[in-house]
């Protein structure tokens, strides 16, 4: 049996190796920039969410990470009630942390302030951070104080609000459509949230 003849490309050249060669390092090249790349952007997501993250302890430490905190710097803020008066409301009794109980001395409710004077009574509920479970805990409050007020004969309009210090936007649309107006608060800057064209404070509770 002969030997089986070699067969060699003879078009293969010293040139196509070095250009194939170069080709593979060229795309190592790439792969290596492309992970450095990627982590790159990994490590300044993670610092963006770290500084995120700083930030929202600082407000939480700033307010003493309490909800009785944040009642107070309301209750002492002139940018608060400011901004009340420019849309009407003078309130002449300020309450903190108001329970209302029936004859019994059995609790009805707890309000976390209350605002009132001729005309108008202001419930307010107060969270560092609100949800929407407390909207909804709110609404019921408020049915439970018009009637006590109804069996009194304290005929006054009865509003309602939602202060917070990190508001989600979805919680924010939640209080405003039950009724409420939405109060962010962080230290010394209070606002009142912008409502939507044509809305009104809720005034009645059934």
């Amino acid at each position: 049996m002969g030997e089986e003849a070699i067969q060699y490309d003879h078009n293969v050249t010293f040139e196509k190796v070095w250009a194939a060669l170069d080709r593979i390092s060229v795309d190592a090249e790439r792969s290596r920039q492309d992970a450095e790349r990627r982590a790159q952007e990994f490590e300044r997501g993670m610092q963006e969410l770290k500084l995120s993250m700083q930030e929202t302890a600082r407000q939480i430490d700033k307010l003493g990470g309490r909800d009785s905190d944040l009642i107070k710097e309301l209750l002492v803020s002139d940018t608060f009630f400011a901004k009340f008066k420019a849309m009407g409301y003078i309130f002449s009794k300020i309450g903190e942390r108001v329970t209302i109980k029936d004859e019994h001395d059995k609790t009805l409710v707890e309000i976390d302030f209350m605002l009132e004077n001729e005309e108008y009574v202001l419930a307010g509920e107060v969270k560092l951070q609100p949800d929407v479970c407390g909207v909804t805990e709110h609404v019921e409050r408020m049915k439970k104080i018009r009637a006590y007020s109804d069996e009194r004969g304290d005929t006054r309009k009865l509003i309602g609000a939602i202060a917070g210090a990190i508001f989600d936007d979805r919680v924010k649309e939640r209080a405003q459509a039950a009724g409420f107006f939405v109060i962010t608060a962080s230290g010394e800057n209070v606002d009142i949230e912008p409502s939507p064209e044509g809305w009104k404070p809720k005034t009645e509770w059934v």
